[in-house]
């Protein structure tokens, strides 16, 4: 039972193996598909890319990720007119971060987004497509800090105090940081 039982046991894995191998298989052969019926300049670059990262076995959320990504990218770099991507400089970049914003993304969404054309961007410099002096000034995106997960201490016993009777202070403190957790959305 022992040495059966561990060989269906492997048999079982190496099954789930290969089906996740062809699910990424399935995968890859849709987005160069998408890509192939896509106007944009430089699909055949795209194509390449993304067979790299296939090919390094990226996981497919960052294959869909870099996907998503670069396909808006190079979208918008269409539609300001320009056909070759050795024409994009950092200009294009920053326009591009703008007009995500201006979409409504959040920054953490934009950061993400331009960390996946910064690949991209690096994978065609080492191509020697595009010249490295788009890759020496990056754009910092900063994230806005998280507010507090939880309310001051000090700011609790004030609410408290602002209950006049000590009955209702003792009902209602539980009630009260409640109500306080509701107000800032920690919960």
């Amino acid at each position: 039972m022992t040495m059966e039982g561990s060989s269906l046991r492997t048999s079982s894995s190496d099954i789930k193996a290969v089906n996740q191998h062809t699910a990424v298989g399935s995968l890859i052969d849709r987005i160069l598909q998408n890509i192939s019926k896509m106007e944009l300049p430089g699909t055949e670059h795209f194509e390449n890319y993304m067979r790299h990262k296939w090919r390094m076995n990226h996981k497919p959320h960052t294959l869909m990720g870099s996907f998503q990504a670069v396909r808006g990218f190079l979208g918008f770099y269409c539609s300001l007119g320009k056909s070759q991507l050795q024409e994009i400089v950092s200009d294009d970049l920053e326009a591009f971060v703008e007009h995500e914003q201006d979409r409504g993304l959040k920054v953490t969404s934009v950061r993400t987004r331009l960390n996946y054309i910064w690949a991209f961007l690096r994978f065609l410099s080492e191509q020697d497509i595009i010249g490295e002096s788009i890759l020496r000034r990056k754009i910092k995106l900063r994230v806005p800090d998280f507010l507090p997960r939880a309310i001051a201490p000090g700011d609790v016993r004030k609410i408290l105090a602002a209950i006049k009777e000590t009955r209702d202070r003792n009902l209602h403190q539980e009630g009260v940081q409640k109500v306080c957790l509701g107000i800032v959305n920690i919960r």
